[in-house]
C-alpha cells in the first residue's frame, strides 16, 4: 500500500501539541520514580527550560500576563533544583580537570578541591522528595492547562516564525557583545539566547524542510561548549569563596584557577569561531532561509 503523509502542523498548533505532551511526559517520569536522581533533575530542568523558550513564541496568542505568569511558575520551579545541579556540575568538572592536570601539585589540588565539594549539602532538596515531587508536578499540570487553554488563530503562524527570527536577532547581538567583553554575564546571555534559538528552530524544522536543516548540530555544538564555559566559571567563582573564607589554601586554589583559565580561554576561543560563522548573516538573510508554511496566514 502506498505510504499515507501526514501534512505537517502549522507552527502554531504543533508549538501548543508539543507542549502539552512534553508537561504530560515529565509528570509521568516524576510519579514514577521514587528517589530524585541527578538524571530526573537535568530532564526536569531541560524541560522547563524548554517550555519557557516556548512560551516566547506562544506570547502573541496567550498574551504577556499568560507568558510571565508561565514563566515564574516554571522557573521557582527549576530554581528548587539548582544546588543539585551545580554541586553536580562542579564535582564532575574538577574530576576531569583532575585528569587533565596529570600527577603533580595540580592534582593534588584537585583531589583537596573535590573532598571540599563532597561536603556540599547538595541534596538538600532531595531528601524531602516526596513533597518536592508534588511542588514539581503541580508547576507543570498547571503549565499544561495553561497551554490547553491556549488559542490558536490562524492569524498567528506569521508571528510565530517573526518571534523565532527575533530570538536569531537576539543571540547575535549578545554573540557580539560576548565577543567583545567576555564577561560572565555576556556569555551566560549568549548561552540562554542560543539555546532559545535551538529550541525553536526544531520546532519549525520538525514540521517543515528548510535550509537550516544543516545548522541545528553546529547550534547544539556552540550552546554545548557555552555551557561549559558558563560550568568552569562557578567553579572558579567557588573556589575563589573557598578559599578566601580558608576552607582550601590560597596556593591550591591559584595553581586551579590557573588551570580553569588555560581551559576557558581555549573554549572561548572556539565559541568565537564558531559562533563567527553560524551568526554571520544578518537577520533578513536568515528570515529568507526559514520554511514557507502555507495555509495559514504566514
Amino acid at each position: 500500500m502506498p505510504t499515507v503523509r501526514t501534512p505537517p502542523l502549522p507552527p502554531a498548533l504543533a508549538l501548543k501539541k508539543q507542549a502539552m505532551a512534553l508537561d504530560a511526559e515529565m509528570i509521568r517520569r516524576l510519579r514514577g520514580v521514587r528517589r530524585l536522581s541527578y538524571r530526573l533533575v537535568h530532564e526536569f530542568r531541560l524541560t522547563a527550560k524548554r517550555q519557557l523558550a516556548w512560551w516566547r513564541l506562544a506570547r502573541p496568542m496567550a498574551g504577556k500576563t499568560t507568558v510571565r505568569n508561565a514563566n515564574d511558575r516554571l522557573a521557582d520551579a527549576a530554581r528548587l533544583l539548582a544546588p543539585a545541579r551545580d554541586a553536580y556540575v562542579m564535582r564532575r568538572t574538577v574530576g576531569r580537570l583532575a585528569c587533565e592536570a596529570g600527577p603533580g601539585d595540580a592534582e593534588v589540588a584537585f583531589a583537596a578541591a573535590t573532598s571540599e565539594l563532597a561536603a556540599v549539602p547538595a541534596g538538600r532538596p532531595l531528601k524531602a522528595f516526596p513533597a518536592l515531587r508534588e511542588r514539581l508536578i503541580r508547576a507543570l499540570a498547571s503549565d499544561a492547562a495553561s497551554w490547553r487553554r491556549l488559542p490558536v488563530p490562524p492569524d498567528t503562524d506569521a508571528q510565530v516564525l517573526a518571534a523565532v527570527i527575533d530570538t536569531y536577532r537576539r543571540a547575535r547581538r549578545q554573540g557580539r557583545r560576548a565577543m567583545r567583553r567576555p564577561r560572565s554575564a555576556n556569555l551566560h546571555s549568549w548561552r540562554k539566547w542560543v539555546k532559545m534559538l535551538i529550541v525553536h528552530t526544531e520546532l519549525i524544522l520538525g514540521q517543515h524542510r528548510s535550509g537550516l536543516q544543516t545548522e541545528i548540530p553546529r547550534l547544539v555544538r556552540l550552546g554545548s561548549q557555552l555551557g561549559r564555559c558558563h560550568d568552569l566559571m562557578v567553579l572558579d567563582g567557588w573556589l575563589a569563596w573557598r578559599a578566601s573564607s580558608g576552607a582550601l589554601s590560597s596556593k591550591d586554589a591559584r595553581r586551579m584557577r590557573a588551570l580553569l583559565a588555560r581551559r576557558q580561554e581555549r573554549l572561548y576561543s572556539r565559541c568565537v569561531r564558531l559562533g563567527g560563522r553560524l551568526f554571520a548573516a544578518k537577520p533578513k538573510v536568515f528570515a529568507i532561509r526559514l520554511p514557507k508554511v502555507a495555509g495559514r496566514g504566514v
